[in-house]
């Protein structure tokens, strides 16, 4: 499936395997439907290339029913995707609306991020070697 008009950056499946987000050097996420191949939403706002994004997937919880109308066939439990971009900027998405609901700039570009197992904490690298940790919880 050909989505991005750039090289691909990073990419995530969803835990069923049934969505996968992209990210790329147009500037550009694509949330897609695995299944049949298809883009179910494209996220627009970076002025520079994405680097790395992912998606904040809730963990089931044992013994609690889900909302069968709150869950996405393709997506799931997924609510938030979060990106790092050259741009500078840490940014969060609501999938539901496909805009970016907060954002942290920083002082130089950055070239990664990762997530804590909860969700709750960020950290992006830059590439001037600065390491910044953001909590999650407090921006949504």
């Amino acid at each position: 499936c050909r989505g991005h008009k750039g090289p691909i950056t990073s990419c995530q499946l969803t835990r069923e395997g049934k969505g996968l987000l992209s990210a790329a050097e147009d500037k550009t996420m694509i949330v897609w439907d695995v299944i049949h191949g298809a883009i179910m939403r494209i996220l627009v706002g970076h002025t520079k290339p994405v680097m790395e994004c992912f998606m904040l997937e809730d963990e089931p919880e044992p013994g609690k029913e889900q909302i069968i109308e709150r869950r996405s066939m393709i997506t799931g439990d997924i609510r938030y995707i979060v990106s790092a971009s050259e741009d500078s900027t840490v940014r969060v998405w609501d999938l539901t609306t496909g805009y970016d609901v907060c954002y942290v700039r920083l002082q130089n570009p950055l070239t990664c991020m990762a997530k804590s197992q909860d969700n709750s904490l960020i950290a992006a690298g830059d590439e001037k070697g600065g390491v910044h940790i953001f909590e999650l919880k407090q921006a949504m």
